[in-house]
Formats: C-alpha cells, sequence, structure tokens
C-alpha cells in the first residue's frame, strides 16, 4: 500500500556512549511508545545506536557492517516488526578498515532494507570517519520517496536538491545538533523543505552540548511541530504528500530551475 497519508514520529532521545544495550533499551521504549501513538514510520537521531562521543578506537570495536544480520541491524528490523512500520535509524559502520556514520532505513512488512553513509564530516569527525560517496538517491518506500542525510549533510544545498530533483517526497535527516548551531539548525531544516517543495524530518539527540528541538518542516517551509531543546519525547505529525503537489505548483522552484 502506497500511503499517501500517514503518521511519523521523532524519537528525540539520548544516547549513551558505547553502552550498548542501555542505548538499545532507550529505542525500545521509543518504539513501544510510538506504537502507541500509532506511528508508521519513526525516526532516530544520529549514531543512537552508539553515541556519538566517542574515540575513533570506541568506534571502531563497536562498529558493525551494514549487512541484514549485523548486531545493530538486527535490532532495528526487529523495532520495524514491533511498529510493524519503518524505521530510520544510524550506526557505526565498518568497511574493512573504514568507519562510516551510517544511516539505514527498514521496513520488515515490505521487505525493505537500504543504506546512506554520511557524505559531509564535521570538525573532529573527519579524523575518525570516512566520507560516504556523494550519492543521493532516493529510495521508494510505502511513505513515497524518502531521502536520506545525516546532520551536516543538510546544510548544503544541493544533497537536498539533487533529491529533490529525482522527485523525493521527504528528506530525512538524523542529527547530533550542537547548541552553538542552534540558529542554524532552526534555519537550515525550514530551508531546505521550502527549496525543495518537500517535507523535511529532523531528529537530534539531547545531550549538554546538544540543542534537541526535533522537528518536522512541511513544503512550504512551515516548522508543523518541533520538539524542546532538552526534553526526550516522542514528536509525532501527519506527512500528507497532497500537500507537496500544491506546494510545487503553488511555488514552481523545480519546474523553473534552468541551472
Amino acid at each position: 500500500m502506497n500511503k499517501r497519508k500517514y503518521k511519523v514520529g521523532i524519537a528525540q532521545i539520548p544516547s549513551s556512549a558505547g553502552d550498548i544495550d542501555e542505548n538499545e533499551s532507550r529505542c525500545l521504549h521509543a518504539c513501544l511508545e510510538a506504537k502507541k501513538k500509532e506511528v508508521s514510520l519513526l525516526v532516530f537521531p544520529e549514531l543512537v545506536w552508539s553515541g556519538y562521543f566517542l574515540s575513533k578506537a570506541a568506534f571502531y570495536s563497536l562498529a558493525a557492517p551494514a549487512t541484514r544480520d549485523s548486531r545493530p541491524v538486527r535490532f532495528f528490523r526487529e523495532l520495524s516488526r514491533k511498529l510493524e512500520g519503518g524505521i530510520v535509524f544510524s550506526f557505526p559502520e565498518r568497511d574493512r578498515n573504514h568507519l562510516f556514520i551510517t544511516c539505514g532505513f527498514v521496513d520488515e512488512k515490505n521487505h525493505t532494507l537500504h543504506f546512506y553513509r554520511k557524505s559531509k564530516l564535521w570538525g573532529k569527525e573527519k579524523y575518525i570517519f570516512t566520507p560516504g560517496e556523494k550519492n543521493y538517491e532516493p529510495l521508494p518506500t510505502q511513505f513515497g520517496q524518502i531521502g536520506l542525510l545525516v546532520c551536516y549533510d543538510i546544510e548544503f544545498p544541493e544533497p537536498a536538491r539533487t533529491l529533490a530533483k529525482k522527485e523525493t517526497d521527504i528528506i530525512i535527516c538524523p542529527s547530533v545538533w550542537s547548541n552553538q548551531a542552534e540558529t542554524r539548525w532552526n534555519v537550515q531544516l525550514p530551508c531546505r523543505a521550502l527549496d525543495n517543495q518537500c517535507f523535511v524530518v529532523g531528529a537530534n539527540t539531547i545531550h549538554s552540548t546538544a540543542c534537541g528541538q526535533s522537528q518536522v518542516c512541511d513544503p512550504y517551509g512551515n516548522v508543523v511541530t518541533k520538539a524542546s531543546s532538552h526534553e526526550k519525547q516522542i514528536l509525532t505529525t501527519f506527512i500528507d504528500r497532497d500537500t507537496i503537489k500544491q506546494a510545487r505548483q503553488d511555488i514552481p522552484y523545480l519546474e523553473e530551475l534552468d541551472f
């Protein structure tokens, strides 16, 4: 079934650095709460499975391959079964000697599993991880065409525009976004939505150094729902894909692109 309207949820939750059992427990509780709220598509923050503030050696010891049966993927596949819907998650991926910040989409009911590697690395990430290829391709799902970006990726217009030109309906961006960059978070997400007449879902963590404020922006650039800056929360709202068609008629940016 191709859903025109559905409920999306953002799990704005913290992660404990290197404590996989605790992080999985938090994700499970968030999934069960989202299920009660009748969420069909649930989004977790960047590196929710491992935590973000780790050394290269610690990331390497925890990292797993992007395969169906690796521990993090198997765990989120099980959450997808419990939710009976789609899950967007993030974990440190190891491929030979390379580490990647990897985002996954899983929908067990519809036999869908897809991975995207963060392509633009921020600050100290450059000394730990390898950037993924600049391969911005939407994934066809029951929720429409989904584009995955991670945190710093969305600060650049080009990845989101590339996805929009390929008829992406919703861009999902798991993040660990800092307090210092709070203004950019609140500018970039609505801008990417308006520029490309698509929905943008930004899932941030909560931490002493993170600004929270997970949010969903509609194709007109409106912030339709927003979480607090510091509280654990399952943020929910409806996505109506018919809004995309109307916005692209009202504001024909993509139709009139000539560069």
